[in-house]
């Protein structure tokens, strides 16, 4: 869902962010993004709370990778392996048994 469709059925962007319950700015910072395109919730949210009217096309934001979601967190497997295992116990909370460490 983009930007122009919330503003063509709510008639202006003031009144999009006030259904979402969001300031004008946060509103206009979303014909910032890629395409335009609310995020993915909240267009989730208008589809629900339209009843339909505003409809929901989850193949405009495609799918999520593994190596996304491991960037958001700072984090890679390559950089994990590379730095040993206080990267891997940060990733999984979990200490790792490296060449290092499984003799002692």
């Amino acid at each position: 869902m983009t930007t122009t469709e919330l503003e063509t059925f709510f008639g202006t962007p003031n009144k999009a962010a006030d259904f979402f319950g969001v300031s004008p700015e946060a509103f206009y910072q979303w014909r910032k993004r890629p395409g335009s395109l609310i995020p993915k919730g909240r267009a989730a949210e208008a589809a629900y709370r339209t009843n339909g009217k505003l409809i929901f096309r989850p193949e405009l934001y495609g799918k999520r990778t593994a190596r996304t979601v491991l960037t958001g967190m700072c984090y890679s497997v390559g950089s994990v392996m590379r730095q040993g295992s206080s990267s891997l116990t940060r990733l999984t909370g979990q200490s790792a048994m490296t060449s290092r460490t499984w003799r002692r």
